[in-house]
């Protein structure tokens, strides 16, 4: 779920750019609100049977991969969350997932501190509105961390899990020494939080400089995958990671990989099935790096990519 977010890869690219849309002027946060209003999207106090029945993985794709674009495009769940992209993003997608499979108290209890985390920035609310909002990003963090600090000494099992892992990623633009710390611990943790955290380690260690160990957190990824993030996002995070440190022959191999295996896939109905986002992003640059290879891939340009 999660941004250059202070320095990251994912989450600093998008979960870090989803977060842009936030904060940009007071105009723009009114505009926003008046879709989100239109939209009816579900908020933290609406009851677990009102909230969208979306798989983890559809949720979780639709939102990790907008973070890329950040995350890169709409990102309405996860906002703000410049240094925790890639998590946030994430986050923002299985939110309802989580609080589903926590205990009543401490859901209700994460909930709420998640749409704390997730309130619009602007500095001069509508006077009829009803909408929790801060005025700048450093007041709504400081909000945020004391509700999941609140949900972590209250409340144990996942949800305290959860809001240690929320913690981490706002503190990783504020004291970014605690935050790792607290994503390795989480990290060693087999469950979704833990997958989340991996790869929000990753993407800091990326912004770090720290290629091979990020790579290295990538790869146990791969191998130990709950299904939490896309694995084509994965395998393009690791391609990206590989073209920093100038390995182009093996990112390009990679970028390849999933470019190809995105092209062939078919859907239920045995048709061609819509390009996900890191499939496209590949295909971009297997054209940038290497023109001719780039003419191996099938020249499909009316497939939609899915959002």
């Amino acid at each position: 779920m999660f941004p250059n977010y202070a320095r990251f890869g994912f989450f600093e690219r998008a979960f870090f750019d989803a977060h842009q849309s936030g904060n940009k002027d007071g105009k723009n946060n009114m505009s926003r609100k008046n879709r989100a209003t239109e939209e009816q999207n579900p908020t933290p106090e609406q009851s677990t049977q009102d909230l969208p029945k979306d798989s983890f993985q559809e949720k979780g794709e639709r939102i990790v991969e907008s973070a890329s674009r950040l995350f890169e495009g709409k990102a309405k769940q996860v906002r703000n969350a410049v240094i925790a992209i890639v998590a946030v993003a994430v986050i923002g997608g299985v939110a309802y997932v989580w609080m589903n499979r926590s205990d009543e108290a401490g859901q209700a209890a994460l909930g709420k501190a998640i749409g704390i985390s997730q309130a619009t920035i602007v500095e001069i609310p509508a006077p009829d509105s009803t909408e929790l909002t801060f005025k700048t990003e450093a007041e709504r963090d400081k909000a945020a961390l004391k509700a999941f600090d609140d949900v972590v000494a209250k409340h144990g099992g996942e949800a305290a899990e959860k809001a240690r892992f929320m913690a981490a990623t706002i503190r990783l633009k504020t004291d970014r020494k605690a935050a790792l710390d607290a994503l390795k611990v989480l990290s060693d943790a087999n469950s979704e939080t833990g997958e989340l955290a991996r790869f929000a380690l990753a993407q800091a260690l990326v912004g770090d400089g720290k290629f091979d160990e990020a790579i290295g957190i990538y790869n146990r990824i791969v191998s130990s995958s709950r299904g939490v993030i896309p694995m084509d996002k994965i395998n393009f995070e690791i391609a990206s990671t590989l073209e920093k440190q100038g390995k182009k022959d093996e990112a390009l191999t990679k970028f390849f990989a999933i470019a190809k295996k995105g092209q062939d896939a078919k859907d239920k109905d045995g048709n061609p099935a819509p390009l996900t986002t890191s499939a496209t992003k590949a295909k971009e640059r297997v054209e940038k790096l290497s023109p001719e290879k780039a003419k191996e891939l099938n020249q499909v340009t009316t497939l939609p990519v899915a959002k």
